[in-house]
Formats: C-alpha cells, structure tokens, sequence
C-alpha cells in the first residue's frame, strides 16, 4: 500500500486563506443585506450563504475553498479522503461554534465580544501550538 505523506498547512497560510474566503463572503453576504433588510433574517441568510459555500467548495473536487485553493491548500479527512458533504456540513457547524454569542439575546451586547473571543482562543489556539496544525473543530469532526 502506497504510503502517503502529509504535509500541514503554515499558520499564516491558514489565516490568510481564511481572510481571502472572508473577504468573498463579504459581497453575498452585503448583497443580502441590502436586499433583505431585517438584521435577523439577513443573519440567516449570512449564515446559510456560508455554510453552502464551505459546504460545497471543501466536498467539492477543488477539496478547498477558494482561498485555501488559492493558496495550495486542501481539506481532508484523517485517512486522507475527501470530505463528504455530510464531512463539510458538520465542519462548518463545529468551526462556527465559538460565534453563537452572537446569534443569542439573553447575553449582554457587552458580554459577547469577550465571550466569543474567548472561545475562539479556546477554538482555534491549538492551531499554533500542535504538530497537525488542527483546531478543535478539526478535532470535533
């Protein structure tokens, strides 16, 4: 059996495929804005534009979203399969965990900026620290 050697994706390589993807989410999600109006639906639509976009492009055969792609880099499994689309759904939905604050209205409008930025250290922290390179949402799914 051909034996397979993984190499991880750098840190800045990592931060900036995920700023290249944001940067992209901006103009459906601006556009949904505009078009929607009501702040909570646009946050629905918001977040279901994202969640077929990292849906889509991380199951697709590109194995990556456009700014991973664009910068060399892919999402696999451990087994080093592609991700099914169930794959992608649920790693969206674990990597989106730390930003629920924001969608709750029993916690103070002062109280979620440090609540989200502290579950995002919790979340994405481990990124810089183990050998992999993985978040907990990667650890998650």
């Amino acid at each position: 059996m051909k034996q397979l050697h993984t190499i991880y994706a750098g840190r800045l390589e990592r931060l900036f495929a995920n700023l290249i993807d944001t940067i992209i989410l901006v103009i459906p999600g601006g556009l949904a804005a505009a078009l929607l109006g009501d702040e909570g639906i646009t946050t629905i639509a918001t977040f279901l534009i994202s969640l077929g976009y990292y849906t889509h492009f991380t199951s697709s055969n590109w194995q990556a979203t456009p700014g991973k792609r664009l910068l060399g880099l892919y999402v696999v499994r451990l087994d080093h399969r592609a991700l099914t689309p169930r794959d992608a759904v649920e790693r969206f939905l674990a990597y989106s965990i730390p930003s629920l604050p924001l969608y709750t209205s029993f916690i103070s409008d002062q109280a979620v900026p440090m609540l989200v930025f502290w579950l995002s250290m919790v979340w994405f922290l481990p990124i810089l620290f183990t050998s992999e390179r993985i978040g907990t949402h990667d650890r998650l799914c």
